[in-house]
């Protein structure tokens, strides 16, 4: 009897499959570019760790899995990771943020030197006065790269070299500093890797062009606009965050090749090869 019981017991229902995430795509696999390693010594360098530097560098996020991946590796080896991913942002961010402002400040002048013939006359003495205060970083010295970089209102590399002058702190303190004391944050290095890449940005595009200065517009008298009533507060939309740009292999190659000649620059001043 039992047989014909089993024979005839209705089958258990299937469990349903669980849904599968889809896969995610591959890695691109970069193109690759020929350039020269990066120096195993920057003496110019004064953090004995990568990690320490990337507290204010901002790296992006496939710097900082090459951070996550060795806490403890130096600038160079660092440095020479981000080139094997040519990540060239991220190796200006470092060396601006790496190196005393002064040299910082000498490498962002020799990158707006490079496209100087591209320059309004305006950036070019603001690259010449942020060049006379890495030779020779008086008072005076800075406060005439302060007025240039007001001249041209920041917004080409000899400009921004010249507001690194002007944002640039002593290489030594002229007091002990108190433990626990809050410190100013180094506004220089955001100057420096501005004027880098925006040099290579002007060297690779010769279209792109920095603005010329133009005389200001007269004031217009205001008009006391009448009072509206207030719109009720509705509740903010869920944000969803974009997944992250996929940058094509050839034209991240194309942008660290037309970046690495100032990167190069920037490592010879590091290495110490530079006076």
């Amino acid at each position: 009897m039992s047989f014909f019981q089993n024979l005839f017991k209705p089958a258990a229902p299937a469990t349903p499959a669980k849904p599968t995430a889809p896969a995610l795509p591959a890695a691109p696999k970069l193109q690759p570019v020929s350039v020269p390693p990066v120096p195993q010594q920057l003496p110019k360098i004064a953090a004995p760790t990568a990690a320490q530097i990337a507290q204010t560098s901002n790296p992006s996020p496939a710097a900082q899995q090459i951070l996550a991946a060795n806490p403890q590796q130096t600038p160079p080896q660092y440095l020479a990771a981000l080139q094997e991913k040519q990540q060239g942002g991220d190796m200006v961010n470092t060396l601006s943020h790496g190196m005393s402002d002064r040299d910082g400040v000498k490498w962002a002048a020799q990158s707006a030197g490079k496209v100087s013939d591209k320059l309004p006359p305006h950036e070019v003495n603001a690259m010449k006065a942020a060049q006379a205060w890495a030779n020779n970083p008086t008072a005076e010295n800075q406060a005439a790269a302060a007025a240039a970089a007001t001249q041209g209102g920041c917004r080409g590399p000899g400009s921004l070299a010249a507001q690194g002058a002007a944002w640039a702190q002593p290489a030594a303190p002229a007091a002990p500093a108190v433990a626990g004391a809050a410190t100013a944050p180094k506004l220089t290095p955001l100057a420096v890797s501005g004027a880098v890449l925006m040099a290579a940005a002007i060297k690779a595009n010769p279209a792109v062009t920095v603005p010329t200065m133009t005389a200001p517009a007269a004031e217009v008298p205001a008009v006391k606009m009448p009072t509206l009533p207030t719109a009720p507060t509705l509740p903010e939309p869920t944000q969803v965050s974009p997944p992250p740009a996929v940058v094509p292999p050839q034209v991240q190659a194309q942008t660290f090749q037309q970046q690495h000649p100032f990167i190069a620059m920037g490592l010879d001043i590091a290495a110490g090869k530079t006076t």
